[in-house]
């Protein structure tokens, strides 16, 4: 495993293990989302930094397609794109740390 704080997702992502979700809604994937950050990471900050693979300030679609993936949320490519959509406040193609923060309803990530 990598001894650095980002992740390697190729090192973690098992496709056997994740697990299919019927149907993600925006509630559903929210809470989720939610509850995996808080047992793996403490915090949004945290788990956006470990998103955040190329350290660029923002989550791209596919730094953030990989990271629900090692939290074990596949969805489909619609599914994902609602979900962007509803997390992207902005519609400028990536996730801020704010904008995941309003998306979670967490108010940490807000303030950045």
């Amino acid at each position: 495993a990598n001894k650095n704080t980002s992740i390697d997702f190729g090192e973690h992502v098992n496709p056997v293990l994740a697990a299919k979700h019927p149907h993600w809604d925006a509630k559903t994937v929210t809470k989720v989302l939610r509850e995996k950050l808080q047992v793996n990471y403490g915090s949004v900050r945290k788990s956006f930094r470990a998103a955040d693979m190329d350290k660029s300030g923002a989550i791209s679609h596919g730094e953030f397609r990989r990271f629900l993936l090692y939290l074990n949320i596949e969805m489909s490519d619609r599914e994902f794109g609602d979900l962007m959509n509803a997390i992207d406040g902005d519609g400028g193609g990536s996730i801020s740390l704010p904008e995941l923060g309003a998306f979670l309803k967490l108010e940490e990530a807000r303030s950045e």
